[in-house]
């Protein structure tokens, strides 16, 4: 279940946006609550990615970092797993060790990013740009996991 405020299904509704087939409406205690149908949230997610990305930058204040956080972390398992050819578990720990974060918020920032990884791997980016990019990291190819 979603929840918008009042003034946003308003802004929605003048857009013709909130009214899907299958979907309902509750109003409790002035907060506005929609029921999508069943798979839409995947079916969104993955089909307009940039549509969630916005979402999630206009969601606080406090989120005003993450994106850039995600774009190291994506940067970081792209290197972990391609260039220093890790296995995938060996990846999330090194991961969660550098960024203090659980395995799965790991894997669900990352789904969120999986078009910047998906270019990373596309373009088949070298060591140097992510080392000029980042060069607070350690790049080094040879250095022990943190296992």
């Amino acid at each position: 279940m979603v929840s918008f405020s009042f003034l946003s299904i308003l802004s929605l509704a003048k857009a013709g946006l909130f009214c899907y087939p299958g979907s309902t409406l509750r109003i409790q205690n002035s907060a506005v609550f929609l029921s999508l149908m069943r798979g839409q949230q995947s079916l969104y997610n993955s089909l307009f990615p940039q549509a969630v990305l916005s979402e999630l930058k206009n969601k606080s204040k406090r989120n005003v970092y993450l994106v850039e956080r995600d774009d190291k972390l994506a940067c970081r398992y792209y290197f972990h797993a391609n260039i220093r050819r890790a296995r995938y578990d060996d990846c999330l720990v090194e991961l969660s060790a550098e960024f203090d974060l659980t395995h799965n918020v790991i894997m669900q920032r990352l789904q969120l990013r999986l078009d910047f990884l998906k270019k990373l791997v596309k373009d088949q980016t070298p060591l140097t740009v992510l080392k000029k990019k980042y060069p607070f990291y350690n790049w080094n190819v040879n250095y022990k996991l943190a296992v």
